[in-house]
């Protein structure tokens, strides 16, 4: 892993971030079937990844200020596998190299309604070459300061993510299905003490177009 990042200050209330970073991996790895100890699954993966990010911010005042960017990734694989079961001694095998774009455009704006409420509201629009698919994400949160020790959090949001590469290569067809996304949905409350902290948290997590079944 090696990356690079710059920033920029353009004003008081103006900066900009700037941020290059490299990847990759290699592992190999295999699974053997708990009862019989035959040969399950035998891969040898590699994955490259560069990224590159740009963002700029902006405070317009002490109650107000927004940021807005841009992010690319190159993401190259190199996926050797080979599928048994017990009857068959190999009953698949594939040597198939993917390259995958994800660009993504987003933005987040801060402000406060009051001396006690505090808003965020942001979105992303997201597209993966992998299978030509676009979302757009919206994400919003409130923080409410309801005495000096004690508040309150809310926060909404859609995060989408690429079928992992080591699974949608097993199969074509999930080339042609929807990138999966998550809803979060969270609830919190923090009460500050002299000298410890109280918080709890609720927290709900919808998936969507998990790659589990027959497509």
């Amino acid at each position: 892993v090696s990356g690079l990042h710059f920033e920029y200050v353009a004003s008081e209330k103006k900066f900009i971030e700037l941020t290059y970073s490299f990847y990759q991996m290699n592992q190999n790895f295999k699974s053997y079937l708990s009862q019989s100890g035959h040969e399950f699954f035998n891969t040898n993966q590699m994955e490259q990844h560069q990224r590159i990010a740009f963002v700029q911010h902006h405070l317009f005042n002490e109650r107000n200020q927004t940021e807005f960017g841009f992010e690319a990734k190159l993401e190259h694989h190199n996926l050797k596998y080979q599928l048994y079961s017990e009857s068959v001694s190999e009953l698949f095998k594939g040597n198939p190299i993917e390259k995958n774009i994800y660009a993504a455009l987003f933005f987040n704006f801060a402000f406060s309604l009051t001396d006690r409420l505090n808003l965020r509201l942001g979105g992303r629009e997201e597209y993966f070459s992998f299978n030509e698919s676009k979302l757009i994400s919206p994400r919003i949160s409130a923080h409410y300061q309801w005495s000096e020790n004690a508040s309150f959090k809310m926060s909404y949001g859609i995060y989408a993510q690429n079928t992992p590469v080591f699974v949608a290569l097993q199969n074509d067809k999930y080339k042609d299905a929807p990138s999966m996304n998550a809803e979060h949905i969270v609830l919190g409350y923090t009460h500050q003490m002299n000298r410890s902290k109280f918080e709890i948290e609720l927290y709900q997590k919808n998936y969507n177009y998990l790659p589990l079944s027959n497509l």
